[in-house]
């Protein structure tokens, strides 16, 4: 019963066959890769496809670059800081980078450009990184979708997806059948 949370919404309200359930477990088990194609917005992510929003897209997107490289978790943004304008600044720049990768031609006066100008918020961050968990988790079942989510470290220190760094690449993904 405490599995039940886990699991992919069809196979817990009973509208998936027995080879639907067959192929989720699978899945959970199988081994891990992510694949991000920024030009279709979609990836692969335990052989299931899944399109994303823009924005989330790049979100993913940064932290597989980040993890790729090897680098350290990126810390929250901190909600007091000694100088507010500055708050986020930091984040701003690789995550511009990853959305002009996805559309050359954003809208410098659009909402995300708006809400990004200057600096990222914690809310803009926690919203963002918030929408992409709850999409994977959807598409993919809470288990099989954990290795995916940008998650906070257990020992506080940062913000990371927990793939390694051969089991990430960019490339095209087919759509789904």
């Amino acid at each position: 019963m405490r599995l039940r949370a886990a699991q992919h919404r069809p196979l817990v309200e009973g509208q998936a066959r027995f080879t639907d359930c067959v192929n989720a477990v699978q899945e959970a088990l199988a081994e891990r890769e992510l694949v991000i194609d920024l030009t279709a917005k979609r990836i692969r992510a335990g052989g299931t496809t899944i399109r994303l929003p823009r924005t989330e897209l790049a979100f993913l997107s940064w932290f597989a670059r980040r993890a790729k490289a090897g680098l350290e978790p990126l810390p929250g943004i901190p909600i007091p800081e000694e100088d507010p304008e500055q708050r986020g600044v930091a984040y701003r720049e690789p995550f511009m980078a990853e959305l002009e990768r996805i559309d050359a031609l954003l809208d410098e006066h659009g909402k995300t450009m708006r809400a990004i100008r200057h600096r990222i918020t914690p809310d803009y961050f926690n919203a963002k990184n918030s929408k992409l968990n709850r999409t994977l988790k959807e598409k993919l079942g809470a288990l099989a979708a954990r290795p995916y989510l940008v998650l906070q470290e257990s020992d506080g220190a940062g913000y990371a997806l927990a793939l390694a760094p051969e089991a990430i690449r960019y490339g095209a993904v087919a759509a789904s059948p």
